[in-house]
């Protein structure tokens, strides 16, 4: 379940710069918070 929801943040946010032709530094850092956090999600499953 957590690579699908990945595969859905990571496909909803170039969805999003393709609609905004690119995403300001906030948005870019959100990205990373929450890859950082599934990443972190995924490692405590293990």
């Amino acid at each position: 379940k957590i690579e699908m929801l990945r595969g859905a943040i990571i496909e909803g946010f170039k969805a999003a710069e393709a609609v905004l032709g690119g995403l300001p530094e906030i948005s870019k850092k959100t990205y990373e918070l929450v890859m950082q956090k599934l990443d972190a999600w995924m490692e405590d499953r293990m």
